[in-house]
């Protein structure tokens, strides 16, 4: 698993980060201390994006190719 900080720039990269989610074959979370929300949830992800203490957590074993296809947001 995969857990790296989270950060959105504008309200459009929610958005897009939610589309890339979409199209892993492995799930992704977003995490605020306990709460934990699905990250191909547009709502959840809306609602958290603010949040500096953020994370975005993957489960796969491949973390550059993680790091190198979510780059803008981390």
């Amino acid at each position: 698993m995969v857990s790296l900080p989270l950060k959105f720039d504008e309200v459009e990269s929610v958005e897009e980060f939610v589309n890339m989610v979409k199209r892993v074959d492995y799930n992704v979370a977003v995490k605020v201390g306990r709460c934990v929300f699905d990250a191909k949830s547009l709502m959840s992800v809306l609602m958290i994006a603010g949040n500096p203490n953020a994370v975005v957590e993957a489960h796969t074993d491949d973390l550059e190719s993680f790091k190198k296809k979510f780059k803008n947001y981390l």
